[in-house]
């Protein structure tokens, strides 16, 4: 409002305040100083709005600015999310990788393990053998729940790995608690291997969703490495005790640290995937094709990596199946960066799948692999 201005609304108002009727001169009134209106207008202002409020107080009565204030904060947490996003991955990553150290942990030392425990190897290789066996049975029901929770399925499969691998160390000698312990991780395991592709759509733009599924796959092969490498070494430098003692403090940081980046909220929108009838599973006669060949596959290696320490020290070889699962690790991972580009630039996908048995079925009729089926 300009002074001229003002000052015709003075004029009046005095007129009025007079009791003058109709048009007439205004009064003469003095021009008001550039901070008497200053004072006039923050005046006004204060009347409107009213006292002032402390500062916790600021938004309440004021729905608009609040609202803008949320989307202020949800914008910084978005963004606070997508420069954090390696860092949740490195976080589920170091969970993924716990789950198949835990897995493991007997397998490299099947032998030591049923002398210490005073079981038969074949008890001490089902430590190991149960985890597929749950995997089978809770993979399709955990997957529902990361649809439908994904916080709080992924928290439950973080808490019981770290569980089981405290609960081994109640009596690390026992094979009770053992049991005990390789069933609580072995439940927890579909909730962490599950949510690969669920932190890579929440977390991660679609040009790098593909790099980080691989990153958190690749975590899986790391975690057996280290199950098979270190087996060996730490219990022969402290026993069980102390295997498990390590095992334990991996997994209880890897816990720790999702449980707390699990609590980021997304930094894009979730599918509806929940929402997914799987009706149409029954009916993909390919999908059980392929599901055929991973049973075969996955079975081989998880035959291997149990029971190979068992076969081999029946020919004095035992200490040497740690070292050859980590070969047969550190091949399939160079399979996996090789073999399936080189296929996808030849469009030959279903020919790769057909004979992809042909190798296992020919070293399963192998000489060396017949005297080990003659023992078995």
């Amino acid at each position: 409002m300009t002074t001229s201005a003002t000052v015709a609304i003075s004029g009046n108002s005095l007129r009025a305040g007079h009791g003058a009727a109709g048009p007439g001169p205004a009064l003469a009134v003095p021009v008001p100083s550039t901070a008497s209106l200053r004072t006039t207008v923050t005046a006004a202002k204060l009347a409107h709005l009213g006292p002032a409020r402390p500062r916790w107080l600021q938004y309440r009565g004021t729905p608009q600015a609040a609202q803008q204030s949320g989307a202020a904060v949800a914008t910084r947490t978005v963004t606070l999310a997508r420069m954090n996003r390696w860092a949740i991955l490195a976080g589920y990553g170091l969970l993924a990788a716990s789950t198949q150290l835990l897995w493991l942990t007997y397998a490299p030392i099947t032998t030591q393990t049923h002398r210490v425990m005073g079981v038969s190897a074949g008890a001490a290789g089902d430590l190991a053998a149960i985890f597929p066996l749950m995997y089978v049975v809770l993979a399709l029901p955990s997957g529902r729940w990361l649809d439908a929770q994904f916080e709080r399925a992924l928290s439950a499969g973080a808490i019981l790995t770290a569980g089981g691998g405290l609960l081994r160390l109640a009596s690390p000698t026992s094979y009770g608690w053992a049991l005990a312990g390789q069933f609580v991780v072995a439940a927890g395991q579909p909730l962490v291997l599950n949510s690969i592709t669920k932190v890579a759509a929440r977390y991660f733009p679609a040009p790098e969703r593909t790099a980080a599924i691989s990153a958190g796959s690749v975590s899986l092969y790391l975690g057996i490495l280290a199950a098979v490498l270190s087996g060996g070494p730490l219990f022969d430098a402290g026993g069980l005790r102390l295997l498990l003692t390590v095992q334990a403090a991996v997994a209880v940081v890897a816990a720790a640290w999702v449980l707390v980046a699990v609590r980021t909220p997304a930094a894009f929108g979730g599918d509806a995937s929940v929402a997914v009838s799987l009706r149409w599973l029954w009916g993909d006669r390919f999908l059980w094709v392929l599901a055929g060949l991973l049973f075969v596959g996955m079975g081989v290696f998880n035959a291997v990596a149990t029971w190979l320490d068992t076969i081999l020290g029946h020919f004095g070889r035992g200490g040497a199946a740690g070292y050859l699962i980590a070969i047969m690790t550190v091949a399939g991972i160079l399979g996996a960066a090789v073999v399936p580009q080189a296929v996808a630039k030849r469009d030959r996908r279903r020919a790769l799948l057909r004979s992809g048995p042909a190798p296992r079925w020919a070293s399963c009729c192998s000489p060396g692999t017949s005297a080990v089926w003659s023992w078995c």
